[in-house]
């Protein structure tokens, strides 16, 4: 399991895709779709406070058949490779950060 801080992961997301958190984009682990928040906007009907609790936690699919699998971080099964600590030094599962070119 990696672990990185969460002004690291914030850093590196805004490295790769700028600073418009709405457009940075995580891969489900199970089925590789990247995603971002814009996506959840297009694809489901999801309000903005419920997109932010689960952009990389569950896959769009969850939300969506256009994309993605049902796969969420909250089961049983962990096959995620990143957690993010917080401030309080507690950690958090996360999707992985998806290639900037990554588009399926």
């Amino acid at each position: 399991m990696r672990t990185i801080t969460v002004q690291k992961f914030v850093a590196e997301a805004k490295r790769r895709f700028g600073e418009k958190p709405a457009l940075w984009k995580v891969k489900c682990p199970r089925c590789g779709t990247p995603q971002t928040a814009e996506d959840f906007r297009e694809y489901t009907d999801l309000d903005d406070a419920t997109i932010a609790t689960q952009i990389g936690y569950s896959c769009i699919g969850r939300h969506t058949e256009e994309m993605g699998c049902d796969w969420t971080l909250g089961g049983l099964f962990r096959i995620h490779e990143l957690e993010i600590i917080d401030p309080e030094g507690n950690p958090h599962p996360h999707f992985e950060l998806a290639d900037p070119e990554a588009t399926e």
